[in-house]
């Protein structure tokens, strides 16, 4: 079992680069939204992947996987977390 109770089939830990982020979403990270966001976020790491491959399920209509994403926030960010969630991803966020 890995940290989140899933099993070790999901397990992929693959470290999320910023500048991909920052490429991704340009308008929406950009100048003081981009610094803070810089200064709060230590990394991002996908740490499983729930879908057929990895475990014993059928792959759904409209979502084919659900990524489990790590956020080694710097500081007491937790406090003053202030990004929008427009997607539907469990984070688990760590200090």
């Amino acid at each position: 079992m890995s940290v989140h109770g899933l099993p070790s089939s999901t397990e992929i830990k693959k470290l999320v680069h910023k500048k991909l982020l920052y490429a991704k979403f340009p308008k929406e990270l950009c100048g003081e939204r981009r610094k803070q966001f810089d200064d709060d976020i230590g990394r991002i790491v996908v740490t499983n992947e729930i879908s057929p491959v990895s475990v014993n399920i059928k792959e759904g209509e409209q979502v084919k996987s659900i990524f489990v994403l790590q956020w080694e926030l710097n500081c007491m960010v937790s406090q003053k977390l202030r990004y929008v969630n427009c997607y539907k991803i469990l984070l688990t966020l760590a200090c």
